[in-house]
């Protein structure tokens, strides 16, 4: 197992310029238990506007000085639609082209920002599957595998979203926020798909009433982002034993437990995954 991470004190607290990313590069690389990161196509992102391509890629040989992977290149797209507009389907062949100048080991998507049970109404699911299986036409011309993750959407959806692509060879990045949010149980959610993971996001969260950096569940209760992966509600020591067990041995990226005005909780988040992972039989 290998542990990457995604920049969210990046995007949250250095709004996207290249000194911090410049920063966020030298901290992974000095870290005992982190080897790669994921960049983003948030707003601004440094890596997902094509205005910022040179920009982005002037910092490849850095990557390279620091014996850095990049993991997951991380984008975001809405399957939902009958037809992508133009534009964005403009967008996307740029970022499967960023992620291929940057070596990724993979390109993940979202399928929208769907309710629990959308993709079951009529007409959607087929939407996404085009949308989907035009994406993974492109992304397997790239020589990258796709990974969808499961953003909002039920496990039952999920799998029947991975198994209608299994011919595209597409695996999911695994991410149990969406149990947490939904008042599901977050163990049996990772239990179910685990064996279809090609990667695995790790968050965790606590409830908090005044957090400023907040997510919410259904009942609309704000959960607070900014904790360490071994300080939130979920035990993700349960869950890495599940991941585990399930016979999963590849990339696991730090999500929300990075976010942080700094880097202590990255750090600590880190050193958690790796103990606990050596530690399980």
């Amino acid at each position: 197992m290998r542990i990457s991470c995604l920049p969210w004190g990046v995007l949250y607290h250095r709004h996207h310029t290249r000194e911090a990313y410049v920063e966020w590069f030298r901290f992974v690389a000095q870290d005992p238990h982190l080897e790669g990161v994921d960049p983003i196509d948030g707003s601004g992102s440094l890596f997902g506007l094509p205005e910022r391509r040179e920009e982005s890629r002037a910092l490849k040989p850095m990557l390279d000085d620091l014996g850095l992977n990049v993991v997951m290149f991380t984008t975001h797209v809405d399957f939902r639609v009958a037809e992508l507009a133009p534009a964005e389907r403009d967008r996307i062949r740029f970022l499967i082209d960023q992620a291929v100048f940057f070596e990724a080991a993979c390109y993940r998507t979202i399928t929208g920002l769907s309710e629990p049970g959308e993709l079951c109404r009529q007409g959607v699911m087929e939407n996404v599957l085009a949308g989907l299986r035009w994406l993974a036409g492109l992304v397997a011309e790239a020589g990258l595998p796709l990974l969808i993750e499961n953003h909002h959407e039920t496990t039952d959806e999920m799998i029947v979203l991975c198994d209608a692509l299994a011919a595209e060879r597409v695996k999911l990045n695994v991410e149990i926020k969406p149990a947490f949010r939904y008042h599901l149980d977050p163990y049996a959610y990772a239990a179910r798909l685990a064996p279809r993971a090609g990667c695995f996001h790790l968050d965790n969260f606590r409830y908090d009433p005044d957090t400023e950096h907040w997510d919410q569940d259904r009942a609309g209760r704000k959960l607070e982002r900014a904790v360490a992966l071994d300080q939130g509600e979920i035990d993700l020591g349960r869950i890495l034993k599940i991941v585990k067990a399930a016979g999963y041995d590849g990339w696991v990226s730090i999500e929300y437990g990075g976010l942080s005005d700094g880097f202590d909780n990255l750090a600590r988040s880190a050193a958690f995954v790796r103990r606990t992972w050596d530690a399980l039989p």
